[in-house]
């Protein structure tokens, strides 16, 4: 079901031109190109939410005054970059904001330069590093001794396993996932999941650790201790400090 707009704080006529790309000026744009800012404003004026349905193709047709085809073409186009999502025998809802976009495009970047020195993968760790670092005095701020307790536990278990030998990489991604859940930013969540992802794609291509299992869970536990000190400070050491294992194994690759 589609809702109408209510809100005050609608973006207006001359806001979405200057965010969709003045799409709708017939000189300096094709034709789906306007197809495609007409369903992205009628997504906004009506203020529609992921997996809001949104109209038949017959009712958007007549709605935006375009051809059946031309709206199919341009709905496909959306739905590659998540926009909308098209359900066959269902219908076309609004799409889930999720960054499979963006992480397709990372990781296509970084096979460019797979056969090289990895440059691109070198700069998606440099991204990630300053963003985590730059988290430190949010995640002391939002950080309880309960969420700290649960992150002990991971490195507890990383332990375990480091005095087996055994690396841990599903702890080392439960344990990022767990300590930025706790700042209630969906999105940063969602980019830390993207450079994992992105990295564990490329991780058989790199020389091996040049670190032992029970570094890397030290490294861990150091970011820990830190959050106990309410320290940022520490904190942001600690993270970048974090990254020399990966930065190592891309390093050998100049």
């Amino acid at each position: 079901m589609t809702r109408k707009k209510t809100s005050s704080t609608a973006l207006d006529e001359a806001t979405l031109l200057s965010l969709l790309g003045d799409a709708p000026q017939p000189l300096r744009t094709s034709k789906q190109d306007q197809i495609r800012y007409a369903i992205q404003k009628y997504i906004l004026d009506h203020e529609l939410q992921p997996g809001d349905t949104l109209p038949s193709e017959t009712e958007l047709c007549k709605e935006l005054g375009v051809g059946r085809n031309a709206l199919r073409e341009a709905m496909k186009a959306l739905e590659a970059v998540d926009i909308v999502e098209i359900r066959h025998g269902f219908g076309t809802y609004v799409g889930s904001r999720n960054l499979k976009v963006v992480e397709d495009g990372l990781t296509f970047r970084s096979a460019q330069s797979a056969n090289d020195d990895f440059s691109e993968l070198r700069n998606i760790l440099e991204v990630r590093e300053a963003l985590e670092a730059g988290l430190s005095e949010d995640l002391v701020d939002a950080m309880t001794d309960a969420d700290i307790d649960k992150l002990e536990k991971i490195v507890d278990q990383m332990e375990k396993k480091a005095a087996k030998g055994t690396l841990f990489p599903e702890l080392d991604a439960k344990f990022h996932s767990t300590m930025y859940a706790t700042l209630d930013n969906g999105l940063v969540t969602e980019l830390i999941g993207v450079f994992w992802r992105v990295f564990t794609k490329f991780d058989p291509l790199l020389d091996g650790p040049q670190y032992t299992a029970a570094t890397a869970a030290g490294w861990h536990r150091s970011i820990v201790n830190a959050l106990r000190h309410h320290d940022a400070t520490e904190l942001a050491q600690a993270i970048r400090y974090h990254f020399s294992g990966i930065r190592g194994r891309l390093d050998s690759k100049h």
